[in-house]
């Protein structure tokens, strides 16, 4: 190695993205030096070169120096985990759990800065928390700010329901705080029906508030005094990972609300405290070289391949079909199945907790063993995933506003083409956004990214800024209070209210005329007509004798030859007396035309209902003294989650055999594969219970007027869709009678 020549690999760790740049250091700084740039750097020193390394630099420099080698594969770790959730947004049928790639990144995240800051306290014995903001800044905020501006412009131009809630989105984006904002208003964030524009957001606010939070609390652990006694340090974020899982957990039994264990901060900081417990306690990981470390390397790599490849077994199977075995590829973690085994998890979200925290569990070991076994560097190392790697910070900014954004634009379109464009368009505008806006400022900042423009390009940029501004603007202003569907619900629910105040005053005015006929004036009048009455019905009937002669020899016939219709079928008359409703939004939505339909009908549609608890709902309503058990049961429970085969049973059973069953189906966009999930059930239920239960087929009913749908293209509009909603019921109440 030459004297005043040395070649250094450096690991720009940015948000979610990982270039690699060869520096040449002679006797004076670089110009494009990475620290110069204020870009993060992970310098790996390699143990057969330090000596050589630093002797060199020495004589260069007369300072502390090493060869500096990259970290091989964290781009294709990346990958791996933007696809997973890029798969699980557009393509949930085949990635039902594919949510946890993001469990991914804060793993990643955690350890990187995590030893970041380890390495700025070995090398100056402190941590410049003001430097260290000012990167993250830099590295984050112009990419959210141009992906937030042409969002809600575009959102502005398509208007509606995509506008909802968009102030509180705007600003809790660009101060980082866009999980607890939808937290404190009440916000789903597993409501699919109407999703919010920048709704990944919150994961980038949990790692923003750990930035803040882990580098002041890592200087007192590892402050000069305390270097050597990291493990206290490792104690500690091991602790607080498992403080903030527990939480999770607690909360759930507790029965917390899905969205407050899965956004808050609190309750999803372990992956984060995980990745930063792995930089504590293998500080010189990097630097173990496989020819000195060779089994070790090999178990790690073999390892890292079972979590690759579990990882993406279990982003591919539906989490209430995953054996609790698949969790468990490693025997380093084998505890947990019998935790698992002796709590008996029940409850769906706990369960996903647990998955969580194993897929935090497989994202260490997968950075093992990409820094130790070669097969494994080399797949992670193909081109393609190094350049989704490298811009995946883009694409996972990028990829849900276009997916929101083509849902409200054209929500008929088929999954598999719309997946294709949104996903050429996530790369496109990725691409754009890593070349023109990310790197230069990386590179030079804002200030020297501005000033190294021609004056016509600060031209054209001021402008976009300008404009992006103003219309970000009438965006809030324009702001719409509720969703389109809202409003239908609430019109239904005036309406319903009103025919009732209708028909309280008609049965009081009913009993009004009634106490008036009974004075003794109008008994004495009534005494006079009815005499009359009675003389002209006498000469009536010697008229008709000869008719009523004739055609008494026919019923005659009739009663030999059978019962009534009533009696042949053997069922109550289809009446609203005889119909009990269960169901969600779609059936609240549907109400007015229901009880117009049915007079005297009981409909109990409710918000975010499932066919979860469907057998306890038809149960509240059997035992309501006012409702009563009435014999055609309705239920309608398909737009929020696929029906289980067990949820019908349970169904079914409290039903009895003596009651008929309808099950309504649903309709909505491409993207809703869990309505389409639950119609196949649904068919499929009504197929072996023939003769008991029946489908009221609303997504038949509907499909070709979708121009009477709410925006969300799932929710009729209450005066026009809820008509074919009340008649895919009347159809299926007839096929009951009849049968």
């Amino acid at each position: 190695m030459e004297s005043n020549y040395t070649k250094m690999y450096s690991i720009h760790v940015g948000k979610n993205n990982v270039a690699v740049k060869c520096v040449q250091a002679d006797n004076e700084t670089d110009s494009n030096s990475v620290l110069n740039n204020d870009e993060d750097v992970i310098k790996i020193n390699d143990n057969k070169n330090r000596d050589t390394a630093k002797n060199s630099d020495d004589s260069a420099k007369g300072g502390k120096s090493g060869s500096r080698k990259r970290i091989h594969g964290l781009d294709g770790i990346r990958a791996l985990a933007v696809i997973l959730v890029v798969g699980y947004h557009f393509i949930p049928q085949v990635f039902p759990q594919g949510y946890v790639g993001v469990d991914v990144f804060l793993v990643l995240s955690g350890f990187l800065i995590t030893y970041l800051l380890i390495q700025e306290v070995d090398s100056t014995k402190r941590i410049n928390l003001i430097s260290f903001w000012a990167r993250r800044l830099r590295r984050i905020v112009p990419a959210v700010f141009v992906m937030v501006g042409v969002s809600v412009s575009t959102a502005l131009f398509i208007g509606g329901d995509v506008l909802v809630g968009i102030r509180r989105q705007i600003i809790t984006a660009f101060t980082f705080t866009y999980n607890w904002g939808e937290i404190i208003a009440g916000s789903t964030y597993f409501d699919q029906a109407n999703p919010a524009l920048f709704k990944n957001l919150w994961s980038l606010a949990v790692e923003e508030q750990f930035y803040l939070l882990w580098p002041i609390l890592l200087w007192l652990l590892i402050a000069p005094k305390l270097i050597k006694k990291r493990n206290v340090a490792l104690v500690v974020a091991l602790v607080l990972a498992g403080l903030s899982f527990t939480w999770a957990i607690a909360l759930t039994a507790h029965g917390a609300d899905a969205t407050r264990i899965h956004v808050g901060t609190d309750s999803h900081a372990y992956g984060l405290m995980l990745g930063a417990a792995l930089a504590i306690a293998h500080k010189k990981i990097i630097s173990v070289r496989m020819n000195n470390r060779r089994y070790t390397a090999l178990f790690f790599g073999i390892a890292g391949w079972l979590g690759i490849i579990s990882l993406v077994c279990l982003s591919c199977a539906p989490l209430s079909r995953i054996p609790l075995g698949t969790l468990l590829p490693m025997p380093a973690i084998s505890f947990i199945a019998s935790i698992l085994t002796i709590l008996s998890i029940s409850s769906t979200f706990a369960y996903s907790q647990w998955l969580n925290l194993t897929n935090d569990t497989h994202a260490i070991i997968q950075l093992r063993g990409a820094i130790s076994e070669r097969s494994l560097v080399g797949f992670l190392q193909l081109v393609p995933l190094r350049w989704v790697g490298l811009r995946s910070y883009g694409i996972y900014l990028w990829h849900w506003p276009l997916s929101v954004l083509a849902l409200y634009c054209v929500p008929g379109l088929n999954v598999w083409v719309r997946a294709v464009i949104i996903v050429a368009l996530t790369f496109i505008c990725a691409g754009l956004s890593w070349k023109f806006v990310e790197q230069p400022i990386i590179r030079d900042t804002a200030y020297g990214w501005m000033h190294s423009l021609s004056k016509r390009s600060r031209v054209v940029v001021i402008a976009a800024l300008a404009v992006a501004t103003t219309l970000s603007g009438c965006a809030i202003v324009m702001q719409p209070e509720m969703t389109s569907a809202q409003r239908t619900i609430l019109e239904a629910r005036k309406a319903n209210a009103a025919m009732k105040d209708s028909l309280g005053k008609s049965q009081k005015s009913s009993r009004l005329d009634s106490k008036s006929d009974s004075s003794p004036k109008s008994k004495k009048n009534s005494t006079r007509n009815t005499q009359k009455k009675s003389a002209d019905s006498t000469k009536e009937k010697r008229l008709d004798s000869k008719k009523r002669q004739s055609t008494s020899n026919s019923k005659k016939d009739a009663v030999k030859s059978g019962k009534t219709a009533q009696k042949m079928h053997n069922q109550p008359e289809i009446i609203g007396a005889n119909i009990t409703v269960i169901g969600d939004s779609v059936t609240e939505a549907s109400s007015m035309m229901l009880n117009q339909d049915f007079p005297g009908i009981y409909v109990d549609g409710v918000v975010n209902r499932t066919g979860a608890n469907a057998a306890q709902f038809l149960a509240d309503a059997d035992n309501n003294p006012s409702v009563g058990r009435r014999h055609y049961v309705v239920v309608g429970l398909a737009a929020n989650a696929t029906w289980r085969q067990e949820w019908l049973d349970a169904l079914l059973n409290q039903v009895g055999s003596d009651r008929k069953l309808i099950l309504v189906n649903g309709f909505g966009p491409s993207t809703s594969s869990w309505i389409f999930q639950s119609n196949d059930v649904i068919a499929a239920y009504a197929g072996a219970h023939r003769g008991q239960v029946f489908v009221a087929d609303w997504a038949g009913q509907i499909k070709d007027h979708t121009d009477l749908l709410a925006q969300d293209y799932v929710h009729p509009t209450f005066d026009g869709g809820a008509h074919y909603f009340s008649l895919a019921v009347k159809n299926a109440l007839e096929e009951a009678y009849r049968s």
